[in-house]
């Protein structure tokens, strides 16, 4: 399903915090080198020198790299399967936070959404954290922005649909949806504009 695992939780009681332990998505720099020549077709990210470490889309994307349409169509297809596998679970899950540093690539160039840490379920009106919206507003959905009920899964596949446009232009036009269609008329070919003019609508219940 491409989400990455909890495999255990508990509260530490000496830091006074609740804890995940994930399924570790780890890469060398040989093998995220190796894949970004032959099948993201992409730059690869600066050795850290550090071993095995985790590497996230936003690593791939930074300085305004983007990647081929392929690659885009694949890593978008395993992420609308993992929204999908999330929303799918009862009750539903509703991630919140989708952008390229929550998707985390490993060694075959598969994507694996993690950090969700402020999800929430279907039908809870609470917040994972209380007093403010915690969230990424250059990948937020207008009804996040707006403070609309309900936020439903539909505010994933917005923010999908932004990661998507950053995968294949470089840019990003945050939550400035209606100025977006207008923009891949001169930047993708036009087999894209139905794709992103449905996961970027407005209104959700057009996505």
């Amino acid at each position: 399903d491409h989400i990455v695992r909890v495999v255990a939780s508990g509260f530490d009681a000496a830091l006074g915090v609740d804890f995940f332990v994930m399924d570790a998505v780890l890469v060398t720099q040989e093998a995220i080198e190796t894949l970004c020549r032959d099948v993201l077709r992409c730059a690869p990210p600066a050795d850290a020198g550090d071993g095995p470490r985790a590497v996230s889309l936003a690593d791939l994307l930074a300085g305004g790299k983007t990647l081929g349409e392929a690659e885009t169509v694949r890593i978008l297809r395993e992420q609308l399967g993992a929204v999908a596998a999330a929303h799918a679970h009862t009750p539903a899950v509703v991630h919140r936070d989708i952008k390229p540093s929550n998707i985390l690539l490993d060694g075959d160039g598969h994507s694996w959404l993690t950090d969700f840490g402020i999800a929430k379920t279907d039908g809870d009106p609470a917040l994972s954290v209380t007093g403010f919206m915690p969230l990424t507003r250059s990948y937020a959905s207008p009804e996040q922005l707006r403070g609309i009920a309900p936020v439903t899964f539909k505010t994933d596949y917005y923010s999908l649909g932004l990661v998507a446009f950053r995968m294949l232009t470089g840019g990003l036009q945050g939550a400035a949806a209606a100025t977006i269609p207008a923009d891949l008329e001169k930047t993708l070919s036009r087999k894209w504009n139905p794709l992103f003019k449905g996961l970027l609508a407005d209104d959700p219940d057009a996505r």
